[in-house]
C-alpha cells in the first residue's frame, strides 16, 4: 500500500466517520425531542432538496477531476453551477409550496421547509472548487472539511436546539452543514475559479458531464425519491419510521461516496493500464465490504432491541424497514467502489444504464407496493439494490473477476452478519434486554463475535499489518 494511498485511505475513513456518525447522533438526538410526524415533515423537505438538484449540473465535478483543460472550463463551470443554485432554489420553493396537496401537515412548517433549501444554493457552490482539490490530490483538504462541517453543524444545531427549540435546531443543522463545507472548500485554497459566463467554452466537457449527470440525478432518486412519493401513501409519522431506515442506508451511501471522492475516483483516475488499478481496485472492495459490512451486521443482528431501547416504544416499528435498508446500503456502498472507477474511466454511459435500470426498478417498488406496507417495500428494494450491485461487479469484471467479487460483496457480509447474530443470540439467551446496560452488553458480544468473524476472513490482511507493526517496532 502506497503512502499517498494510505494517507488518502486515513482521511477518506476520517471523513466517512463524521459523516456517519455525527448525522445519525444528530438524528437520534432530535428524534427523542421532536414528535414523529416533524420528522416526518423535515425528512419529506429534505428529500426534495435532493430531487431538485438533479435538475442543476453536478456530474460537472466528474468532468472537471478528469478533463485535461481544466483551466480553461474551471471558471465557466463554476458560475454554471452558481447560477443553477439559485434557479434550483426556485424550483425547490414552488414544490414546497405545493407539499401540503399531499402532506397537508407540511403547511404548518412551511417556512422551515423553504429555509432549507438554502442547502442547494451551497452545494452547488462548492463543486468546482473540490474538483479543484481533488484534482491535487490534497486527501486531507477533502477529508477535514467535512469533519468540520459535521462538528460545526452539530454544534450549533444542537446549541439552537437547547436555546430556541429541538425543531429549529434540527433546521439549524442541516443549514450549518452545507454551509460550513462550502466555506471549508474555500477557504485558504485559491480553488475557486473567477466568474466567467464563457459557457460555450464548456462544450468540451459536455458529453462527460451530461452524462455524469445523469448518473449523479439516477443515485439521487435511488436515495430519495421513495421518501418522497411514500408521502402520497402514508403519514408524515411513518414517513419519520421509514426515514429512520433511510439515515442507516444514507449513512453507508454518504460513507462510500466519500472514499469515493477523496480516494477512488482520484486514485482511478490517475492510471491508464487496467492492470495497475485492479490490486488497488481490488483491495478498495475488500475495505468497503470491512467498514460498511461490519457496521451493518451488528446493526441488523440487534436491529429491535436497539430501536426500541434508543427511540423508544413509538419507533420499534421502524425495525423491520431499518433492517432492510441497511442490507441495501450496504450493496450499493460495495457496488460504488465499481461505479467509481466507471465515473472516471470514460464508462458513465455503462454506469448510467445500470442507473437507469435500478431507478426505474426503485420507483416502479414504490408505487405498486407504497400502499402495502412500507416494510415490504423495504426488503423488495433492498433485494433490488443486491441485483444492482452484482451487475455493476459485471461491469468491472476485468479488474475483479465474478467470483471474486461475488465473495467480497455477499460471502463477506455473510461471514460478518452469522457471526454479529450468533453472539447476539448468546448473549440474549444470557441477559435478556431490558435497559440500556443490557443493550450495551448484547451489543459488545455481537460485536466481538463479528470481530472475530471478520478477523478469520480478513487473515491475510491482519497477518501484513501485525508484520508491518513488528518490522516498526523492531527499528524503532
Amino acid at each position: 500500500m502506497s503512502r499517498r494511498y494510505l494517507a488518502g485511505y486515513l482521511w477518506s475513513a476520517a471523513n466517512a466517520l463524521a459523516s456517519v456518525v455525527i448525522p445519525l447522533g444528530v438524528f437520534v438526538y432530535f428524534a427523542r425531542a421532536l414528535p414523529p410526524w416533524q420528522v416526518g415533515v423535515v425528512a419529506h423537505s429534505l428529500a426534495w432538496v435532493e430531487i431538485i438538484k438533479i435538475f442543476a449540473p453536478m456530474g460537472l465535478y466528474e468532468a472537471l477531476v478528469s478533463t485535461d483543460d481544466y483551466d480553461e472550463v474551471a471558471a465557466p463551470a463554476g458560475t454554471l453551477l452558481g447560477c443553477a443554485g439559485l434557479a434550483a432554489f426556485v424550483a425547490y420553493a414552488g414544490v414546497m409550496t405545493a407539499a401540503p396537496l399531499w402532506m397537508p401537515a407540511a403547511k404548518t412548517l412551511l417556512p422551515i421547509a423553504l429555509a432549507l433549501g438554502v442547502r442547494i444554493i451551497f452545494d452547488l457552490m462548492a463543486i468546482q472548487p473540490q474538483a479543484a482539490i481533488a484534482r491535487r490530490m490534497d486527501f486531507k483538504r477533502l477529508g477535514i472539511r467535512s469533519l468540520v462541517a459535521n462538528v460545526g453543524a452539530a454544534a450549533g444545531g444542537g446549541a439552537v436546539g437547547m436555546i430556541v427549540s429541538p425543531l429549529y435546531g434540527l433546521i439549524a443543522y442541516y443549514i450549518l452543514q452545507s454551509m460550513i463545507l462550502w466555506l471549508t472548500t474555500v477557504a485558504g485554497t485559491s480553488a475557486v475559479a473567477p466568474l466567467s459566463f464563457a459557457w460555450g467554452k464548456l462544450g468540451e466537457i459536455a458529453r462527460t458531464s451530461f452524462v455524469a449527470t445523469q448518473v449523479r440525478s439516477l443515485a439521487t432518486i435511488n436515495n430519495f425519491a421513495d421518501q418522497a412519493i411514500s408521502a402520497v401513501f402514508v403519514g408524515p409519522a411513518l414517513i419519520a419510521h421509514y426515514n429512520l431506515g433511510k439515515r442507516v442506508e444514507i449513512a453507508q451511501i454518504t460513507a462510500a461516496s466519500s472514499f469515493a471522492s477523496i480516494l477512488f475516483q482520484p486514485l482511478f483516475a490517475r492510471r491508464d493500464d487496467d492492470s495497475a488499478i485492479a490490486p488497488a481496485f481490488q483491495q478498495s472492495l475488500r475495505m468497503m465490504a470491512l467498514l460498511c459490512g461490519l457496521p451493518t451486521a451488528l446493526f441488523v443482528a440487534n436491529a429491535h432491541a436497539l430501536i426500541l431501547q434508543v427511540f423508544g416504544p413509538h419507533w420499534q416499528e421502524a425495525a423491520p424497514v431499518a433492517m432492510a435498508l441497511a442490507l441495501g446500503g450496504l450493496a450499493r456502498a460495495i457496488g460504488g467502489v465499481s461505479g467509481a472507477y466507471m465515473s472516471v474511466n470514460n464508462q458513465n454511459s455503462m454506469l448510467r444504464n445500470r442507473s437507469i435500470v435500478s431507478a426505474a426498478a426503485g420507483v416502479s417498488i414504490v408505487c405498486l407496493t407504497g400502499w402495502i406496507g412500507l416494510a415490504a417495500m423495504a426488503w423488495l428494494l433492498a433485494i433490488k439494490n443486491g441485483l444492482i450491485t452484482v451487475w455493476l461487479g459485471w461491469g468491472t469484471r476485468k479488474l475483479a473477476p465474478t467470483p471474486v467479487f461475488l465473495w467480497t460483496s455477499i460471502g463477506l457480509p455473510s461471514v460478518f452478519l452469522a457471526s454479529a447474530w450468533a453472539g447476539s443470540a448468546v448473549a440474549q439467551a444470557l441477559v435478556p434486554i431490558h435497559t440500556m446496560l443490557d443493550l450495551a452488553i448484547v451489543m459488545t458480544c455481537s460485536g466481538v463475535a463479528c470481530a472475530l468473524g471478520a478477523a478469520v476472513a480478513y487473515r491475510r490482511e491482519l497477518a501484513s499489518a501485525v508484520r508491518l507493526v513488528r518490522t516498526r517496532a523492531r527499528s524503532v
